[in-house]
């Protein structure tokens, strides 16, 4: 079974989580400094809380990053500062400068990224996001 640990689920990353998890694919997250609504978000999406950061990237394939814009940097660096070597998905909509400044420190720990963002509406009955 795939294992993707998704980084901070607001509303857009708590439903795509949630459609992981549907499809059969462990989904973590770490509530550790989320907001009440953020973990209750992850809860009712069918995530699985995680202890750390560092325990949720030692045992995940994946990393979606769905976050804040001006966030994606941090999250990453913050990802990259522990022993992960498995495929970041860099899912903002971000410019393309800073697409490559996380590509190449992705680079420089052996972790492959996918580059792409995250358009439109969350997932529902009457929308489809597309990535």
């Amino acid at each position: 079974m795939t294992t993707v640990t998704l980084l901070h689920p607001g509303a857009m990353g708590a439903e795509v989580g949630a459609q992981a998890h549907r499809a059969g694919t462990r989904v973590l997250h770490v509530p550790t400094g989320r907001g009440s609504a953020s973990v209750e978000r992850a809860r009712k999406a069918g995530l699985e809380a995680a202890e750390s950061l560092g325990s949720a990237l030692a045992v995940s394939d994946l990393i979606l990053s769905i976050c804040p814009p001006h966030a994606a940097e941090d999250v990453a660096r913050e990802v990259l500062e522990h022993a992960f070597t498995g495929v970041y998905v860099e899912a903002n909509a971000i410019s393309p400068d800073r697409a490559l400044r996380i590509d190449a420190v992705c680079r420089e720990r052996g972790v492959a990224m996918v580059d792409g963002s995250i358009i439109g509406a969350p997932p529902g009955p009457d929308s489809a996001p597309r990535l």
